[in-house]
């Protein structure tokens, strides 16, 4: 196992509970419902900028956010498919719109680069 640095960013907490880690944000009973919603996507948008922004150019680093278990959770909940895009509002429109987003303006370039975590170097 590789134990890297970083904090619990539940990524359908953020807008409610901004610069708080997810038990902290239970504990204080914020955060409502576990949809993504549109504030939580510019919380994300944010954090990763500061990412790329500050990131050390000569070693490997990584960002990551979690999702509700999907096995428990259904995302698409209100949202059609079409063509494998989801449309509508709901948590996987949104989620696959900002990473769609993320994709052709900062990895197409070379600023990010997608992973599993089996793939990332040890720390």
């Amino acid at each position: 196992i590789a134990v890297y640095p970083g904090d619990n960013r539940a990524a359908f907490k953020l807008g409610s509970c901004p610069n708080l880690l997810f038990r902290e944000c239970g504990i204080l009973a914020k955060g409502g419902s576990q949809d993504v919603e549109v504030e939580d996507i510019e919380v994300l948008e944010l954090l990763v900028r500061r990412v790329l922004a500050e990131r050390d150019l000569e070693e490997p680093s990584s960002w990551s956010f979690h999702l509700p278990d999907i096995g428990v959770w259904d995302y698409s909940e209100g949202c059609t498919s079409n063509m494998r895009v989801w449309e509508g509002d709901c948590s996987a429109s949104r989620i696959q719109s900002w990473l769609f987003d993320l994709h052709t303006r900062f990895a197409l370039n070379g600023a990010l680069q997608w992973s599993r975590p089996s793939e990332l170097a040890w720390p």
